[in-house]
């Protein structure tokens, strides 16, 4: 809120709670489903989209966004979960970065998703071109697969978070790992719990998780790669988009 509003509620002795936010914690079935809908939608735009045969025409990143925006919905999607990021080159190593009117480099970050009947997707791809794209790739996919594999009911969020760090810092990169390494996701895009050093929150059943590691060397270029996780006896991955495209 607005300063001004702020103010006109100093004298009010208000108690927040987190009873909602607790109880979005566990999906439905239905709430699954949705999930998965919106998953699949997004999965099937990124292919139709093509970005390696964008690349080669010389297209732009926002045009690229664009044009991924207007799949989803096509596919069945209400909108995007939030601003698709689209990056490429040395900009790929800004895990926010904004779409520009600048033709596609290399390597390319997108990190998108959609909403069906108002529930969200996630997922994001990272599509290399040099050996030492694929080398630190190789190292984001190691992290990214076993902690999906660490995803388990009774499991801390914090636990799934080292997992994912310590590989990582295992080659050299742990300073370049600048994000938790995931989130649950619903209603909106940023729910509770996150994956990170401090969330001490159990894993149960039906949560939906992201599983989002990186590394990003400031001007150079960036990998991210992203999947959400169905919490069970053990983590299901959401989704069949191969990791590498």
């Amino acid at each position: 809120m607005t300063a001004n509003v702020y103010q006109k509620f100093n004298d009010f002795n208000l108690t927040i709670s987190d009873a909602i936010s607790t109880e979005r914690m566990i999906k439905s079935d239905e709430e699954i489903e949705k999930i998965l809908k919106a998953t699949d939608i997004a999965h099937k735009s990124l292919i139709e989209l093509d970005v390696r045969g964008k690349q080669e025409k010389g297209a732009q990143e926002w045009e690229c966004a664009y044009e991924l925006g207007y799949l989803m919905r096509k596919n069945g999607a209400s909108v995007e979960s939030f601003d698709t990021i689209f990056a490429s080159g040395p900009v790929s190593s800004l895990p926010h970065s904004t779409p520009r009117q600048h033709v596609l480099d290399a390597p390319v970050l997108v990190d998108y998703g959609c909403k069906f009947e108002g529930y969200c997707s996630d997922t994001t791809r990272t599509f290399i071109y040099t050996e030492r794209q694929e080398e630190i790739l190789n190292i984001v996919l190691e992290a990214h697969d076993k902690a999906v594999g660490a995803v388990k009911a009774g499991v801390k969020a914090c636990e799934v978070d080292k997992v994912a760090r310590d590989i990582i810092d295992e080659y050299g990169y742990g300073d370049n790992f600048i994000h938790s390494t995931g989130h649950s996701l619903g209603l909106d895009i940023h729910e509770n719990p996150s994956l990170s050093l401090r969330d001490q929150t159990v894993l149960e059943k039906n949560m939906i998780v992201t599983i989002e590691p990186g590394i990003y060397l400031e001007g150079e270029f960036g990998v991210r790669i992203e999947d959400m996780v169905l919490v069970d006896k053990k983590g299901k991955l959401i989704g069949n988009l191969p990791q590498i495209l």
